[in-house]
């Protein structure tokens, strides 16, 4: 398990054979041993530790000799009713790059930290034991200090909530720009959600223009764009 202490536990309901899984990436260890801080961090201050992504690939000669080659494939009931579409095989070059990418990029926003209070990792190298540092991504470090809220339909008292929420750690309490990451349930949520809270106030055409743009606001499917308090 990829945690910063020896007691979480694999949750097995969600680990069944068959079941589908996210591939994050793959991390190994430096020459480095072993990083250290000269102070010891408050809620204000991240610790962080360096994380190292290694891919590798092998191929053989006949793919190198045709890593350029280009391949035309035809589709069709019949010779004279045929569709061609040409293929290139990607570079091998390409293909790590590309994966090293995917694999910054999720362990960049996915990847739980397995540095425990005492500053060393909970996974070394099996061969030569070498430590593997794996740093927090951005939804672990928001999930360690994040207040939580559950609720079973959205509603505007719950988005103001939030925003209370967010002012009590801000320097001030008007004026500040937030920034929200969510799916397309949410997404969908708070289109709804705003459409009603517009819609209680029956407003004439004024509301709904905009200083800013100079013009009047469009509200449609799309949804809103921000939401000012």
């Amino acid at each position: 398990m990829v945690a910063n202490n020896y007691d979480t536990l694999l949750d097995v309901s969600a680990c069944q054979p068959g079941m589908k899984t996210r591939w994050i990436t793959a991390n190994v260890p430096e020459m480095h041993e072993e990083g250290y801080t000269k102070w010891q961090s408050n809620v204000e201050k991240h610790r962080g530790y360096i994380q190292t992504h290694r891919f590798d690939a092998s191929y053989s000669e006949r793919y190198a000799a045709m890593e350029n080659t280009f391949i035309q494939i035809a589709e069709g009931k019949d010779k004279n009713n045929l569709n061609t579409s040409i293929y290139k095989m990607d570079g091998l070059q390409k293909d790590l790059l590309n994966t090293f990418l995917v694999g910054r990029n999720q362990a960049l926003l996915f990847s739980k930290g397995n540095v425990g209070a005492d500053g060393k990792p909970t996974i070394v190298e099996p061969d030569t034991g070498r430590p593997i540092y794996i740093s927090d991504g951005l939804i672990p470090q928001v999930e360690a200090f994040a207040s939580k809220y559950a609720y079973n339909k959205l509603t505007i008292s719950q988005l103001r909530t939030a925003i209370y929420a967010l002012n009590e750690k801000a320097e001030k309490p008007t004026g500040n720009h937030y920034l929200f990451l969510c799916n397309e349930a949410f997404w969908y949520q708070i289109g709804e959600v705003l459409d009603q809270h517009l819609a209680q106030y029956h407003t004439d055409g004024t509301y709904l223009w905009s200083k800013a743009a100079n013009g009047y606001v469009k509200v449609g499917a799309e949804g809103f764009d921000t939401y000012r308090w």
